[in-house]
This record gives C-alpha cells, sequence and structure tokens, in this order.
C-alpha cells in the first residue's frame, strides 16, 4: 500500500514538472481538438528545451500529449516534426564548423582516443581516458637510472664489467643470442634470464680463478648495464590502437599502455590484465593510481607479455552538483555512495541531495528511480 502510494505520489510530480515547463513553452493544457499542424515550429522548439531542460525523453514527451488529449495520428506527426527540427538543428552546428577545425579534427594525434573528444561535456568523458589521450603527459621509460637489482638479462643487453683495485680492467660485452657472454682469460658464462645481481655474482666468481685479489678484498669487481633490448608486448581487447609494440626493456606497463592510447570508451581500467607464459600475472586497478598515485601495480614488462583489456561491466554517469562529473567504472559490490564519496569529490556545496535522480538501462527497459536522503544503500 505504501509503495503504491509512493508511485503515485512520484507520478504527480512528474505530471506537475510537465505541466510547469509546457505553460512555458506555450502549448495548451488540453489538446484534444488541435492538430500537429497547429502548433508552430517556435512553439515546438520552445517546448522541446524545456524537455531538454527537464531531462525527459522522446517516450515521455509523447505520452505527455497523449495526457493532454492529442490524437495518436497527431502524435506520430509531431513525432515526425521534433526529429526534423532535431536534424536540422544538428546540421547547423555541424555548418558552423570551420575548415580549419575540420582540418584539426582529421590531424589529431595517433594516440587520441577516437571514440572519446576533449570537447565533449564532462558528464560525457570517461574517466581516466585524458591520462593517455593527453599531449602534455608523457609516460616514456626512463633509461638515466641505475641498474635495477631485479632486472632479467636477455640476449643484446650489453654489460660493463670494471675490475679496479690491485688489479685493472674494464670490458663491455653483449649477451649473444644463446644467452652468453665471453670475458677475455674466462671463456663464455652463460647470463640469460638471470637477474643483474645474480650475473654479477656468477662474473665475479669466473673472475676470481684469473684475479685471486678478489678473494682478499684487493681487487673489486662492478657489473652495470649499458645498452639495453628491446622487447615485444602484446596488448588486444578494448584497447584504442590493439597490436604488437616494440619497447624499452625497461618500459612498465603504464608505458606500454601509454604507447596503445589506453582502454578505448568501452574498456575497463580497473580490471586490466597482465599475461605472462599464458597465465595472468597482474590485475591492474588504474584507478588507484589516478585518485591516490599508488604506483605498485605499474610492473615491468617482459619480452612477449600480453596485455589484455577487458570490456567495462558496469558503467555509470554521474552529473550535477558533485565535483567531478563523467562516466566512471564501479566494480561488483561498490555502491552508489562510494562513486560520489571516492570517485567523484563529494558534492559541491550548492547541490541538494535529499533527492537524486537515477536512470537506469536495463535489456529491455529504462527504469526511473528517485534516491531520497541516503545514497548509502543504492547499489
Amino acid at each position: 500500500m505504501i509503495k503504491k502510494i509512493f508511485i503515485k505520489i512520484i507520478g504527480l510530480m512528474i505530471v506537475a514538472f510537465a505541466i510547469s515547463f509546457t505553460a512555458d513553452a506555450q502549448i495548451p493544457p488540453d489538446l484534444s481538438g488541435y492538430k500537429a499542424s497547429m502548433i508552430t515550429d517556435d512553439q515546438l522548439r520552445s517546448y522541446m528545451e524545456q524537455a531538454g531542460k527537464a531531462g525527459l525523453t522522446e517516450a515521455q514527451i509523447e505520452e505527455e500529449f497523449r495526457r493532454r488529449g492529442l490524437p495518436e495520428a497527431e502524435v506520430a506527426i509531431l513525432r515526425s516534426r521534433i526529429r526534423d527540427l532535431v536534424s536540422a538543428n544538428t546540421k547547423t552546428a555541424e555548418g558552423t564548423v570551420s575548415n580549419e577545425e575540420k582540418k584539426g579534427r582529421n590531424d589529431l594525434p595517433a594516440t587520441s582516443n577516437p571514440g572519446l573528444t576533449t570537447n565533449a561535456p564532462p558528464s560525457a568523458r570517461v574517466f581516466g581516458a585524458e591520462l593517455f589521450s593527453n599531449s602534455a603527459i608523457s609516460f616514456e621509460p626512463n633509461l638515466r637510472i641505475p641498474t635495477p637489482a631485479n632486472y632479467i638479462l636477455g640476449p643484446d643487453d650489453q654489460l660493463i664489467i670494471d675490475v679496479f683495485g690491485i688489479n685493472q680492467t674494464q670490458q663491455t660485452q653483449t649477451v649473444s643470442p644463446e644467452g652468453s657472454i665471453k670475458l677475455n682469460y674466462v671463456g663464455l658464462i652463460y647470463v640469460n634470464g638471470l637477474s643483474i645481481e645474480e650475473a654479477r655474482n656468477r662474473i665475479v666468481s669466473k673472475l676470481s680463478s684469473v684475479y685471486p685479489a678478489i678473494r682478499s678484498g684487493g681487487t673489486k669487481v662492478q657489473v652495470s648495464l649499458g645498452a639495453i633490448r628491446s622487447i615485444k608486448v602484446t596488448i588486444l581487447g578494448s584497447v584504442v590502437k590493439p597490436g604488437t609494440y616494440t619497447l624499452p626493456s625497461l618500459a612498465t606497463l603504464f608505458n606500454a599502455l601509454y604507447s596503445s592510447g589506453g582502454p578505448d570508451e568501452n574498456g575497463s581500467f580497473r580490471t586490466i590484465e597482465l599475461i605472462r607464459n599464458s597465465k595472468v600475472v597482474e590485475k591492474v586497478d588504474i584507478y588507484r593510481f589516478l585518485l591516490n598515485g599508488d604506483q605498485s601495480q605499474n610492473v615491468r614488462l617482459e619480452d612477449m607479455d600480453v596485455i589484455r583489456i577487458p570490456i567495462a561491466k558496469t558503467q555509470v554517469q554521474i552529473n550535477g552538483e558533485v565535483i567531478r562529473q563523467g562516466i566512471f567504472e564501479l566494480l561488483p559490490g561498490e555502491t552508489l555512495g562510494e562513486l560520489i564519496e571516492n570517485y567523484t569529490g563529494g558534492f559541491l556545496r550548492t547541490a541538494y541531495t535529499a533527492i537524486i535522480k537515477a536512470e537506469r538501462i536495463t535489456a529491455h527497459t529504462r527504469v526511473f528511480m528517485i534516491v531520497l536522503k541516503s545514497v548509502r544503500t543504492v547499489s
């Protein structure tokens, strides 16, 4: 009983709201004796403008005309006129674009996401897309860093072996396709698949037989990385530019994603998979970096790695009086309250939070809901 009363109240609210903007649009409340031709284009444009501000759909607008008594045949004519007006407005808007602007659109950089536009309203932008489409941001691997202790050696890596102290010599050797280097007076040393620290220990052990002062500490050995090899990484799924990329061996997952343009408009930012040897070794949530600066999942890549970007399962568009508008991806179990508090940054001071209108699109229909007072319990 209470539920029926609540639905009836909501229905009365919607009808009252429709009456108010209809009056503003100067269309009579009683259309039972009207024909579609009796409503002028100016009246119709004004009506559509008010309806758009009210957030009503085409089906709701038609239902309002029926409720006011307009015959079904005239509703159909009015529907056609509305679509013609919308089409004419669209063509006019397109006609105002200059030739230079059109040229600029065709000359967008290859890293831009074709499904997104920086001119889109804030509420229509996918949160996080600018990380990969913004030319002012560059995720390039830093090659001027000390050799990471966990760096794994492979063919074409260059090693610099510096012997100093009582004995002094320096050699620069490149790892062969077979995975070994050849040192003077020592011969071949297999280093493929070893970390730089493991390779150093093996090299020192071999050199100790040639330079006994290494054992006593009179001679030291330093092993560092010179030129580095390239690796191939495949990126597939819902990505702007899928394919196989050649990257420096110090490249990380974010470097690869930037090269590919990142997830497309349907791609997931929160469940990106790093596949190595046919196994998922990391599942990456880019929101952790976007919101908290957490780069713990920005792992270093290896040759023949595969990055798969699945389709986002739940995307929610939020607009209105919140700090950050846009399209956000939610993981299973996350609520509307978490979306507003954690991802949008919360309500603006001007927000009226007692009533929030929500629209859910299902396989067969659109469901309109009004959320009262609390947003924490709505999933």
